[in-house]
């Protein structure tokens, strides 16, 4: 806005009636002379001089807008808060530099106030804690001193006069150990307050809570060991600190898995192999009662290097976690079965394997293909190596094939032979596999699916591998599978009443006496790829997964 003056230089200064409150330089500020560049203050404006340090008031503006201007001097306010009283500086070092230690290794908890903190005062009697404040009201005592009984005796800490290096002392004291029943937490806030001999109030001071029942000094970038705890697909549904195992399990299969949990909720696991884990108790333990209860202890080894609350305190520092083991003798056993069946690639790569898993249950057939591993003590697989045996050790572990099973590894040993590349002419086996150690009738041999291509839209396929008979077809493929079986309620392998086909993503079933029927598809049959067959028992509508093949499918046409 144009001011309704002019200076003596004929400049307008900038006049800003409606502007909100301001501070301004008292240099560029118009005073009836000089009008560039000058602002026309408004009332309660402040001016500084920044040479002088002075502080001005606008309190009136004259007619031509000459400012009359006051000394203004800033207030500073003596209200406190509770938080001021702890974090302020009075006749002693840093509040915030003085704890109250809290050990909670014994019941009820043990109390030492930092052996800084000197009480400078001839009359000063005894002191009392409270939680709360006790400079706003609403405190609790929580100081306790015991008989050695136990017995609660006084809510009163006695004073103790400090050695002094002359060994004169008079006045400065400190104060003795004692207890609590109440569950305070790292930088709770408590109040010391110190009485006379009259109960009345000497001094007060605030001070800040810090759980010492840990191995080195808090730092908030360490990572503590908060607890550990055992992985095992053996753990108790109903309690978790309970394996269930069946009888005669070998204590050596379990598997066990410890888990060390830090305050950052990171976990890190290890194998219990007396390294950094141990399951003390089961040196004499062997499986063989039904019922049979035995106390064992979790025990974690710390490294140097690790910090953990309520750690043991003696030489050698470690976590304890009390389990039980119990031998049951309905538990269902893990009772598992990998196949493999080698896949065409190229000539160049040569086969891969798909595997496959059947557990005891026979509810599901899995695809293992990603979660299976050859062992490090075994020879990898050579998908070129024709006409030789290859012995294969591989593991898996159940909860990387599906979230839903349990952390279990299973080992298992198969060999696989490579005979010819499915490119090559039009013969009856191409290569052959084995499940079970010393298995003489493998699979694979002459198990060849045949298609034949009738026009674009329909294709037939053959799985009878050349049988006419329906036991000999289940020979062939099915019993060379070796499929898992229930010791305890079937005498051997489950005879299948149906099986299915899985061929481009779709998936038929058909009773089992159709073995030998001509399929129709009316999509491409991709030649020297695999279809796969499973086997089916259904009973009242409820169906046992019992095994998987894999065959290369040849076209004849």
């Amino acid at each position: 806005m144009t001011a309704p003056v002019v200076g003596v230089d004929g400049k307008v200064p900038i006049y800003e009636p409606n502007s909100p409150w301001r501070q301004l330089n008292i240099k560029f500020v118009y005073f009836g002379t000089v009008g560039d560049k000058k602002y026309i203050a408004n009332v309660d404006d402040l001016l500084h001089d920044l040479e002088t340090g002075e502080v001005w008031k606008v309190v009136e503006l004259d007619p031509l807008y000459v400012p009359k201007l006051i000394p203004y001097f800033f207030s500073v306010s003596t209200t406190t808060n509770v938080i001021d009283k702890f974090i302020s500086v009075g006749p002693a070092p840093l509040s915030s530099t003085f704890m109250m230690y809290i050990d909670k290794n014994t019941i009820p908890y043990e109390c030492n106030i930092d052996r800084r903190y000197y009480i400078n005062s001839v009359d000063a009697a005894y002191c009392k804690v409270f939680t709360g404040s006790v400079l706003t009201g609403g405190e609790n005592v929580i100081s306790c001193v015991y008989d050695q009984a136990g017995n609660l005796i006084t809510n009163n800490v006695e004073l103790e006069l400090v050695n002094m290096p002359n060994g004169q002392n008079f006045a400065t004291k400190t104060m003795k150990s004692f207890f609590t029943n109440f569950d305070l937490v790292d930088n709770d806030q408590v109040s010391v307050v110190i009485y006379n001999a009259n109960g009345v109030v000497v001094s007060k001071k605030t001070f800040m809570v810090e759980n010492s029942s840990f191995i080195r000094d808090t730092d908030i970038n360490t990572e503590y060991v908060s607890h550990i705890s055992l992985k095992s697909p053996f753990i108790s549904n109903a309690n978790p600190k309970v394996l269930e195992i069946r009888k005669n399990t070998p204590i050596s299969s379990l598997e066990l898995i410890g888990v060390v949990h830090y305050n950052s909720g990171r976990t890190r696991e290890l194998p219990v192999d007396n390294t950094k884990f141990s399951l003390r108790g089961l040196e004499s333990f062997i499986a063989t009662i039904e019922g049979q209860t035995v106390p064992v202890v979790l025990t974690y080894t710390l490294s140097s290097t690790e910090v953990v609350y309520g750690s043991d305190k003696s030489t050698d520092k470690f976590l304890v976690e009390p389990y039980k083991i119990v031998v049951r003798n309905q538990l269902p056993v893990y009772v598992l079965k990998l196949l493999c069946f080698p896949v065409w690639i190229n000539e160049v790569s040569g086969y891969r394997l798909e595997w496959f898993m059947i557990n005891h249950a026979r509810d599901k057939i899995y695809s293992a293909t990603h979660a299976v591993k050859i062992n490090p003590n075994s020879q990898p697989f050579n998908p070129i190596l024709y006409g030789a045996s290859q012995e294969l050790s591989v593991s898996v572990y159940l909860d990387q094939i599906s979230s839903q099973l349990a952390h279990y590894k299973h080992v298992q040993v198969c060999s696989v032979t490579l005979l010819s590349p499915a490119i090559d002419g039009n013969l009856d086996t191409y290569w052959i596999t084995t499940t079970n150690p010393g298995q003489l009738d493998p699979y694979g041999r002459k198990a060849v699916a045949r298609s034949k291509f009738i026009n674009q839209n329909l294709y037939e396929l053959d799985v009878s591998c050349g049988e006419d008979n329906e036991e000999d077809w289940l020979k062939r493929t099915y019993y060379r599978t070796y499929p898992v079986f229930d010791l305890d309620i079937e005498t051997g392998p489950v005879r299948p009443n149906l099986f299915s086909i899985s061929l481009n993503g779709r998936e038929d079933i058909y009773p089992i006496q159709e073995f030998n029927r001509v399929f129709q598809y009316n999509q491409l049959i991709t030649p020297n790829t695999n279809v796969n067959i499973k086997f089916i028992k259904r009973i009242s509508g409820q169906d046992k997964l019992l095994s998987v093949c894999g065959m290369i499918i040849k076209q004849i046409n």
